[in-house]
């Protein structure tokens, strides 16, 4: 199969803002920088799946990053993470390079190669990702407007992927497929000393436990889908009626943003972490009427809340989930992962009631 950047030179119908290959480095021009990286695998009997996640935040002198890395088996239910909110300095990142080392992993390489390691005891990752077919480029431009932010995105949803997990102390050959996204957001501020002043107060509600601040709430998904479909997806929830999306991209490369019927609205099965006492939903129902889509998608096992003991504004979910439903009308299945950020509760739904 051709490299990923191959394809992007054959690509039609689209008009991108960014570049998949100059974009992948860090950039010091941003306030915020995001490298997630989503696995799903069959290896030995068991349905496995990894999150690996650094984002940097801040300013020139005052940056900070976090990293999360989690396992799940479903097949088992067996579940493990790490999160770790550490300084950023030359040692531990690049601006020249793709290279993003954290306390407990690393990312390295460049667009057509990545290498993931990551060990937390329990669980173990060593991985080659090669990014392959097509990029998403979500809202339709890599470029979208949400929670009142301008955000910078490109997807990499079919990374051939190969290598090793370790979970509990047994081995699992890894073969299969990494998504991996790349975001970035808000300019470095102009202004002489600003932005060293807002991440000044920023930090100083991180030290207090984020208790005095609040970010805005929102989810996304990444659906994978066994007719070769997939949907980024996005569903804002800070006020009612605001629009769920998605960027649709077929098996070709084409691909284009719909509109999606309300998502939290319907949302079930809410599943209350006895750490952080946020609740979140663990089944969804994603709905597209322009392309006849109906999806149904269940988090399992539940319990796969990230918390950042002390810093409870940054506890949310990243819960590897199961698809099924129809599409065009016919019945589909497939694989996702199910992100919630911001401080969820039960009462969201109270807006979609009145």
């Amino acid at each position: 199969m051709a490299t990923l950047c191959e394809n992007v030179k054959t690509m039609t119908g689209v008009s991108p803002v960014v570049d998949v290959r100059r974009d992948l480095v860090y950039k010091t021009d941003y306030m915020l920088n995001s490298f997630f990286a989503v696995g799903h695998f069959e290896s030995r009997g068991h349905t496995l799946n990894y999150l690996f996640h650094i984002m940097t935040m801040g300013v020139p002198g005052s940056e900070f990053a976090t990293s999360i890395f989690s396992v799940t088996d479903e097949t088992t239910g067996k579940y493990c993470d790490d999160t770790q909110i550490y300084t950023i300095n030359g040692d531990n990142i690049s601006a020249d390079r793709f290279f993003l080392k954290a306390p407990h992993g690393q990312m390295s390489g460049d667009i057509d190669r990545m290498v993931f390691s990551a060990d937390i005891g329990r669980a173990k990752l060593d991985v080659t990702v090669c990014p392959e077919s097509y990029p998403i480029f979500n809202g339709g431009t890599g470029k979208f407007h949400m929670v009142n932010l301008d955000i910078f995105q490109y997807s990499m949803p079919h990374c051939k992927t190969t290598g090793t997990l370790t979970l509990d102390g047994e081995d699992y050959e890894l073969e299969g497929m990494t998504w991996f996204d790349r975001q970035w957001q808000i300019p470095m501020p102009k202004l002489p000393g600003f932005g060293k002043k807002v991440m000044g107060w920023a930090m100083d509600k991180f030290l207090d436990g984020g208790r005095k601040m609040r970010f805005p709430a929102w989810g996304w998904m990444d659906i994978n889908l066994d007719n070769g479909m997939v949907i980024s997806t996005w569903f804002p929830v800070e006020k009612f009626g605001e629009d769920c999306w998605a960027t649709v991209m077929y098996p070709d490369g084409r691909q284009h943003k719909v509109k999606l019927n309300p998502v939290i609205g319907q949302a079930e099965d809410w599943w209350k972490s006895p750490v952080s006492d946020y609740a979140y939903p663990t089944k969804y129902h994603v709905q597209c009427p322009e392309l006849d889509f109906d999806l149904t998608v269940v988090c399992a096992p539940k319990e796969q809340e990230l918390n950042f003991e002390g810093f409870p504004t940054l506890s949310h979910y990243e819960g590897a989930s199961q698809v099924t439903g129809t599409y065009g009308g016919k019945a589909v299945t497939g694989y996702c992962y199910v992100e919630t950020i911001g401080v969820w509760n039960e009462h969201m739904l109270d807006q979609f009631k009145k």
